[in-house]
């Protein structure tokens, strides 16, 4: 399993019918992004207004943005492949 192959637990749910099994995927994304955030990565200090942003190989693409310095907070978007699914958020 690759670091972010958790996002096609969300293309799966956006794909189902089913109303539990969609839940089921969706707390199957959640559980196997937890990983992602138990450890710093570099940069350890970000300027304000630092972005990030990529694909993975299903399509999905990620754009982060630092917003604020004291606190630290980071504002996220996820955009599913072919716009199956949105997640965005900050932390």
């Amino acid at each position: 399993m690759d670091l972010f192959s958790g996002c096609s637990y969300l293309s799966k749910a956006a794909a189902t019918k089913d109303p539990v099994e969609r839940m089921k995927l969706v707390i199957a994304f959640s559980m196997s992004s937890i990983y992602l955030c138990t450890s710093q990565s570099k940069p350890f200090n970000p300027l304000l207004g630092e972005t990030h942003q990529g694909t993975f190989e299903d399509g999905t693409r990620f754009f982060c943005e630092h917003t604020s310095h004291h606190p630290p907070i980071t504002n996220f978007l996820v955009d599913g492949p072919d716009n199956l699914w949105r997640l965005s958020g900050h932390y």
